[in-house]
């Protein structure tokens, strides 16, 4: 499973090899336990990737041989692929802007997406420094 998280600070992407249910039944009980409110509903997601011939393999290679697609992917600009994923969003705020989108994929799937946005990240801050 990925979860693409969004705080303040930014946007980070986890990879975690827990199920979708299992989470979800943790996070509902440590919202009840601590009083909270746990919202949950459908959304997509998305991250952005450099375009570059690794990626492209590397995406193509992960989305040829899966019978249901867990994401989709396309060109943003010349520059930057963007990779949509369908999954829930869970935040404490129906209608806020921190929280997390669970998205279910395979681990391997997982794995190889979150090592594409780790490089990704490290890049672009190697640029801003």
């Amino acid at each position: 499973m990925l979860k693409v998280i969004y705080t303040e600070t930014g946007q980070y992407l986890e990879h975690t090899s827990s199920t979708l249910q299992c989470w979800m039944i943790c996070q509902h009980r440590l919202a009840n336990q601590v009083g909270d409110r746990l919202s949950v509903e459908h959304c997509t997601a998305s991250i952005l990737l450099p375009a570059d011939t690794r990626v492209i393999t590397m995406l193509e290679s992960i989305t040829m041989n899966e019978v249901s697609r867990p994401f989709i992917w396309e060109y943003a600009d010349l520059h930057t692929i963007e990779v949509v994923f369908s999954g829930l969003w869970v935040s404490p705020d129906a209608n806020g802007h921190e929280g997390t989108v669970l998205v279910e994929v395979g681990d391997r799937i997982a794995v190889e997406l979150f090592h594409l946005w780790a490089d990704a990240a490290k890049q672009m801050s190697t640029i801003s420094q």
